[in-house]
């Protein structure tokens, strides 16, 4: 049986990878948000200027993200052009972050006065931020030369 142009069991493998990257990418986010938050804690309660705590903190979620993600969600164990990807990777959290804060603030002034305006900037703005990393991270960084992400895992149903 097809679904559109392709055999069912190609897009049931390719579904089942995507959900499986999408379990992993928010896994791993939740996993460096809270890296990031216990480094924050212990370096502001050493002291730390809070610019260059929460600055050490994001470094060190993005660095716990970067491998999280090269290795359980896009499963890419190729060692070479290390340095590129993660050249690649702070490029787009360098993208998204700045996207993530024009999208924050066009949407408090055109949603000023509602009584959920920063919650819903804050939430709209994450939610668009990552997507775009995901994206960027499939298709950019840890793309599989010669083989899409979607049928690169095939052992995952056998």
């Amino acid at each position: 049986m097809k679904i559109g142009t392709k055999p069912r069991s190609q897009f049931l493998q390719e579904s089942y990878v995507l959900k499986r990257e999408l379990l992993f990418f928010v896994i791993n986010g939740l996993v460096s948000v809270t890296i990031a938050y216990g480094v924050y804690l212990q370096l502001m309660a050493v002291g730390l200027l809070v610019e260059l705590a929460s600055g050490l903190a994001y470094f060190a979620g993005m660095i716990y993200g970067f491998f999280a993600n090269k290795c359980l969600t896009f499963r890419d164990e190729r060692k070479n052009s290390t340095t590129a990807k993660i050249a690649r990777y702070v490029l787009l959290h360098i993208g998204t972050l700045l996207l993530n804060v024009q999208v924050n603030s066009f949407l408090l002034g055109v949603l000023r006065g509602l009584s959920l305006d920063f919650f819903i900037a804050f939430i709209s703005a994450i939610g668009i931020s990552t997507i775009i990393n995901y994206i960027g991270m499939k298709y950019w960084i840890f793309t599989k030369v010669g083989i899409s992400n979607e049928t690169s895992n095939k052992g995952d149903l056998e």
